[in-house]
């Protein structure tokens, strides 16, 4: 009986060992990412380093490479760190809120507020993201989690509102607002008006349009147009990469 309390005291002991260690590596690795989106915010993408964000975490190259192997990697954290908090954000936001226009224009509102900070980090490694097989490209497979995630957003915000539409806009409607966001990140990114004031115009004046134009198609006489449209689209997704 001894030898199996004693077993047991050790076992739990080496279990909070092992919890304690993973702790504090979840610690370092948060502090990391603190620091290097602060140094992004500050320094910009060109001049933040990995060994700048080593010394400013107090921590070694070594430790660093370990959570975040390359600068690409830091840039995918960004991102699916921002994309997760527009996220929780326009969820909790739009609740109780029915018109399909104003719980798109909140969602829009929250994501450039979110982006704000990094239009600096967007503009320095525009060439590298928009590049067909860049790691870092928000239509690329490491980018996967987080554009499943925003289309999810979209469709949180049909679903909970009071559109009509054509039922097969409707179900594409995620993924193609998806598409029309992410060519206004790109208004934004390229935008030099003080605080991407033009961005924020377009995108406000953008909304209603959208809304009416998505409830024209629920008129009868559209819907061949329409459904055209939609396989056009759809046509365009399946054509392969590359001739191979």
């Amino acid at each position: 009986m001894r030898a199996i309390v004693g077993l047991n005291a050790f076992s739990q002991d080496g279990c909070m060992t092992n919890q304690s260690g993973a702790t504090k590596g979840a610690r370092t690795a948060a502090r990391i990412r603190e620091v290097a989106f602060a140094a992004l915010r500050e320094d910009g993408w060109r001049a933040t380093t990995m060994r700048g964000i080593a010394d400013r975490a107090g921590v070694s190259p070594g430790t660093i490479y370990l959570s975040m192997p390359s600068k690409d990697h830091l840039l995918l954290a960004l991102y699916d760190e921002t994309v997760i908090r527009i996220e929780q954000r326009a969820i909790e936001a739009i609740a109780g809120v029915r018109p399909f226009a104003a719980r798109l224009g909140i969602a829009l509102d929250i994501a450039l507020d979110e982006i704000a900070p990094f239009h600096r980090v967007a503009t320095e490694a525009l060439g590298q993201a928009i590049t067909a097989d860049s790691p870092v490209s928000p239509f690329g497979e490491a980018s996967r989690a987080s554009r499943e995630r925003m289309v999810g957003l979209f469709a949180t915000l049909v679903e909970g509102s009071d559109l009509l539409a054509d039922r097969q806009l409707r179900r594409a409607l995620p993924e193609l607002l998806w598409g029309l966001f992410m060519a206004g990140m790109l208004a934004w990114t390229t935008d030099r008006s003080r605080d991407q004031r033009r961005t924020q115009a377009l995108l406000q004046q953008a909304v209603p349009m959208i809304d009416r134009a998505i409830r024209i198609t629920a008129v009868p006489l559209l819907r061949a147009q329409v459904r055209d449209l939609l396989a056009l689209t759809a046509a365009l997704k399946e054509l392969p990469d590359d001739d191979a």
